[in-house]
């Protein structure tokens, strides 16, 4: 239901819409160890760890004290209290989690709920972003395709079910562009866990036949026929195969750890890694851009702010700097022993 009397939109999902879009069965992916586990949970890992956001984190402006209260409001005391980030102790932890979701439906939505906290400020800040199911979400544009709201809406069948507010029976909710945080899957149309469906049934085949040649080692008495025909064939072969489908889908989530089980030459085991960096850096502007986009420019309209505060990244790599250590190795500056140590330097 919704957090409160003052918050549009329900966190709950609707079984039928998730159904019928294939959102449920993409979600599945998400807690089978053999399916998309491995994956997804390396796209929540965005940032690397910290007790302190502001390490990865900092909102500047020209006024000392707004910068001042922006950077406490959405970066340096989530940890401690009042969390707006919903279930993510900070703003880290929130990218990470955005960018997961986008791999699973394609895309991901927020409810904004813009208020002056009470005793603090009068500046209107964000009091919550609260988590919206994609399958429940519409996009509403002009006939020039521009973003003109949203609108939240549940089917006839979850109403009927009581699934969502037994008291309210609201089934939907309109809102304006600036009270709506949509971040698209950054990486093209097609989300990853869609993209990779298709070769679910190679790799999940191999768990089978692990468990038939293990069987095929046992007694021929009473032996089932998918045993049988295990044991004529050639483990390394097979788990070779299934090695290259997990690569095949490891790239498409933009991860490398399926990767590194095939062999490769040094030259290749470069580009592997420094393609993955790449990525992971791209991945975190882009988050950020949609944020202030999205978040602290809306905010400078809302408190008449003429030039709007920047979320800006801070101590962690740059794309230049991935760049530059992929073109040591193409000149040959370098060997894989001083590749690898210096890639490890990377955050």
């Amino acid at each position: 239901m919704a957090n409160n009397k003052n918050q549009k939109g329900y966190w709950l999902d609707d079984p039928f819409l998730s159904y019928i879009k294939g959102h449920t069965r993409y979600e599945e992916t998400s807690h089978d160890g053999m399916q998309f586990t491995v994956e997804l949970r390396g796209l929540q890992a965005l940032f690397p760890y910290t007790r302190d956001p502001s390490d990865h984190f900092v909102i500047t402006h020209l006024g000392s004290r707004i910068s001042r209260i922006l950077n406490e409001h959405f970066i340096t005391r989530q940890r401690s209290y009042e969390r707006i980030y919903g279930n993510m102790f900070d703003i880290t932890g929130f990218f990470g989690s955005i960018l997961e979701q986008t791999a699973i439906y394609g895309d991901n939505y927020y409810a904004i709920r813009w208020t002056v906290p009470e005793n603090t400020t009068d500046l209107i800040l964000v009091d919550d972003f609260t988590y919206l199911h994609a399958s429940t979400m519409h996009v509403k544009r002009s006939l020039g395709r521009r973003i003109r709201g949203y609108k939240q809406r549940y089917s006839r069948l979850a109403f009927l079910n009581h699934s969502y507010d037994r008291e309210r029976k609201v089934r939907s909710f309109d809102f304006a562009p600036d009270e709506i945080l949509h971040i698209k899957y950054p990486f093209g149309k097609i989300q990853p866990t869609k993209q990779s469906m298709g070769l679910l049934k190679k790799s999940q085949a191999y768990w089978k036949f692990t468990l038939d040649y293990t069987r095929s080692g046992g007694s021929v008495v009473g032996m089932g026929v998918n045993a049988e025909r295990a044991r004529y064939k050639k483990y390394a072969a097979e788990q070779r195969a299934f090695q290259f489908t997990r690569a095949i889908i490891c790239k498409n989530f933009h991860q490398f750890e399926s990767i590194r089980e095939l062999p490769r030459t040094d030259y290749y085991d470069a580009y592997i890694l420094c393609r993955y960096m790449r990525d992971k850096v791209q991945a975190r502007q882009f988050l950020v851009d949609q944020f202030n986009e999205q978040v602290l420019v809306p905010l400078a309209r809302r408190n008449n702010i003429k030039k709007p505060p920047v979320l800006e990244l801070v101590n962690l790599t740059t794309e230049a700097e991935v760049d530059d250590l992929m073109s040591a190795v193409e000149k040959n500056l370098i060997d894989h022993n001083e590749f690898i140590e210096l890639f490890n330097t990377f955050q």
